[in-house]
Formats: C-alpha cells, sequence, structure tokens
C-alpha cells in the first residue's frame, strides 16, 4: 500500500506545480497541506507523500475534477495489484488510513464480483492484541515471542 500512497503523493505534486505553473498560486485545482509554499522539493517516502491523501480526497469530494482523476487513478493501480495479488479472487480486508479516502478509490475493488470485500473487524491495535494472544494465525511462524 505503501507505493500507492507515494504514487497519489508525487502525481498531487505534480497536479499542484503543474496548475499552479500554468495558472498561478492561487489556481483552483488540488490543494497542497500546508499550501504550494510547503511542497518538497522530491518526496520519494510513503510519510511525506501520505501528507497529501486527505488533502486530494476532500477535494475529489468537493467535485475538484483534478483531485477525482488522481483519485480514480490511485484506484485503478490498487485494483490491479489486487488482481494481481490475487488472480482468483477471494476474500481482501483494508486497513488504516487509505480507508478513510473515499469510495472513489475503493469503486474498482468493490465493483470486482471475484472479490469478497470484508470490512476491518478492529484496528491495528486490535490485529497486534490478537497476534499476542493466538497461537493459532497464519501469521505465527513470523511472530517471535520471548
Amino acid at each position: 500500500m505503501s507505493a500507492l500512497v507515494i504514487d497519489l503523493g508525487k502525481t498531487t505534486c505534480r497536479g499542484v506545480c503543474e496548475s499552479t505553473r500554468r495558472e498561478g498560486a492561487g489556481a483552483p485545482g488540488v490543494a497542497a497541506p500546508g499550501g504550494v509554499d510547503e511542497l518538497p522539493a522530491t518526496v520519494t517516502d510513503a510519510r511525506g507523500c501520505g501528507r497529501f491523501a486527505p488533502s486530494v480526497a476532500r477535494a475529489a469530494a468537493d467535485g475538484d475534477e483534478v483531485a477525482a482523476d488522481i483519485v480514480r487513478r490511485a484506484g485503478a493501480a490498487l485494483a490491479d495489484t489486487v488482481r494481481a495479488a490475487l488472480p482468483r479472487g477471494g476474500p481482501l480486508v483494508v486497513v488504516g488510513g487509505l480507508l478513510n479516502l473515499g469510495d472513489l478509490l475503493w469503486k474498482p475493488l468493490r465493483d470486482n464480483p471475484t472479490i469478497e470485500w470484508h470490512e476491518p473487524l478492529g484496528d491495528a491495535m486490535d490485529g497486534a492484541r490478537l497476534l499476542l494472544d493466538s497461537t493459532s494465525t497464519v501469521h505465527e511462524p513470523a511472530v517471535r515471542r520471548a
């Protein structure tokens, strides 16, 4: 998922910079968190790029076509990734902040009839607690107990 967030962030940076270059700093379009002046020179990590995701999602939800296009493309890329990981379909549970980016991102996955979309049963702490309390999860071989 971090690759998706990085791509979303880089695409957003490009969109903001291009819009600003064409139309000036007050141009309509995707807003950079903290304003155009806070755009990083380069964005290469998930944390830096992730700052842009909520702004892009809000702008898309408010009808900004540039933002909506960015989110739609990210959703299509995510759907392609899931299809590659689950070529025969199957269950999918998504957790984390990406869930808050709206239906525009998730529509390509939810529309895929071979994917069994499941809402998470808890948050990251619930998952950590499960891994601590249970020795029968599929993740047990990767758990190191002291």
